[in-house]
Order: C-alpha cells, then structure tokens, then sequence
C-alpha cells in the first residue's frame, strides 16, 4: 500500500510542479501581452516624432543669401539694363552723417532709403555715387555719369 500511495504523491508533486494555469491566470497573462502591445506602439510613435521634430528643427530655414555685393550698373544683365528707367543728376551731397546725404535725380530730391523709381530703391550715397538696388540686383551709378540704355 506504501507504493501506491508513494506513487500518488509524486504524480501529485509532480502535476503542482507543471500545473495548468487557471482561466483567471490566462487572463492576467493577456492584459499583460496587451500593455505591452500598447507600450511598443506608443515608444514607436514617440520616436517617430522626435524624429520629425529633429528633421524639422535640422532644416535649413535660412533664405538663400543674395549676393549684395554692388556691382556696375554696366555689368547687369541687358534685359535688366534696360528695365532701369533714366537718370539725370544734378547735384549730390556726400556727409559722413547719413542723415545730410542727399542726391537730385531727374529733378527730385532723394535720401537714403527713398524709392526713386518703381522697384529702385536708394541703398546708399557714397563718395562718388550711389547704390542702387533692382530685383535682386545691387548696382552702383556715379554721379558724373547720367544712365541712359542706349
């Protein structure tokens, strides 16, 4: 009788050892799974936007530099050289103070800044002319010389 009941006991040991989970266990086991599921797709989404947001940030948002380096008004391309009206001087005033700089130009008074003509506008009065920007295009005229497009 000792045998048997030695041999029920390790047959029960044995099934506590590899015991079936519950249905209660297989439950827990599931809400597991799933908060794990629901962990790798938010770390997912997380990471997909702190790369668009580095993307973002990483762009180069800086305009393309326009060179303003002046050039002579002769060197601009012929088709811009004739959209430039003409320009007649008659007096110019060079002061170290912007402020008294002034230039007449087809008999109008102008200073730094001023528009002298649709799309021209006065950059600069220099020693010896003007600074003058069109377009993209920043031109210098000297005063002794009048602009006509020949």
């Amino acid at each position: 009788m000792s045998y048997i009941l030695d041999a029920l006991n390790k047959v029960e040991q044995s099934q506590r050892n590899h015991h079936t989970p519950k249905l209660d266990a297989m439950q827990q086991i599931s809400q597991h799974a799933s908060l794990s599921r629901w962990f790798v797709v938010a770390s997912i989404i997380v990471l997909i936007n702190i790369g668009a947001l580095w993307f973002w940030m990483n762009q180069d948002s800086t305009p393309p530099v326009i060179d303003t380096t002046p050039v002579r008004l002769a060197s601009l391309p012929v088709d811009i050289q004739r959209q430039i009206p003409d320009m007649s001087f008659s007096s110019h005033i060079y002061a170290s103070d912007t402020t008294l700089r002034m230039v007449n130009i087809n008999n109008r008074e102008f200073y730094e800044g001023d528009t002298i003509a649709p799309g021209i506008s006065l950059n600069a009065i220099t020693e010896d002319g003007v600074v003058l920007n069109y377009k993209q295009y920043t031109f210098t005229l000297p005063v002794i010389h009048d602009w006509t497009f020949e």
